[in-house]
């Protein structure tokens, strides 16, 4: 439930907002490891948006990914 909410929040109009959401899904990403493939795809759309900080939020959610979960990003490598 709190992760919908979270999904949500990344794909609102305000961009510390969608900067929070990434960033708190990483955070809950390293203690829950089901999130991780979830996580990949917002970073993705993170790392497109027209917002700077957004973007830094999406490259710092990837590296942490990598750090936890480096065969999730196999395949991006």
């Amino acid at each position: 439930m709190p992760v919908n909410q979270l999904e949500k929040d990344t794909h609102s109009s305000d961009p510390s907002t969608r900067a929070w959401g990434i960033k708190t899904i990483t955070d809950l990403c390293s203690h829950v490891s089901d999130i991780a493939p979830f996580l990949i795809d917002i970073c993705k759309t993170g790392c497109c948006d027209r917002n700077p900080f957004v973007q830094q939020v999406s490259i710092f959610a990837l590296i942490k990914i990598f750090n936890h979960h480096p065969e999730m990003l196999s395949d991006y490598i």
